[in-house]
């Protein structure tokens, strides 16, 4: 895939960069025990199906 087609996908889905993601790394939260250590992953749904969908044009899944 080029850069022209990859921007097409992007036009077409409205993505602008840079997209929003959430938040990631460690966080403390209260639980009834006291605090605890939790580790959020990051998330960007936007940008997976960008992903998503150029993988699947590239290996001929989705219609040329």
């Amino acid at each position: 895939m080029n850069g022209k087609q990859a921007k097409t996908i992007r036009k077409a889905l409205d993505i602008t960069k840079p997209t929003e993601a959430t938040e990631s790394g460690l966080f403390h939260t209260e639980t009834p025990e006291g605090k605890q250590w939790v580790f959020k992953r990051r998330r960007n749904p936007q940008m997976n199906l960008y992903r998503h969908i150029k993988r699947l044009y590239k290996r001929g899944q989705l219609g040329k």
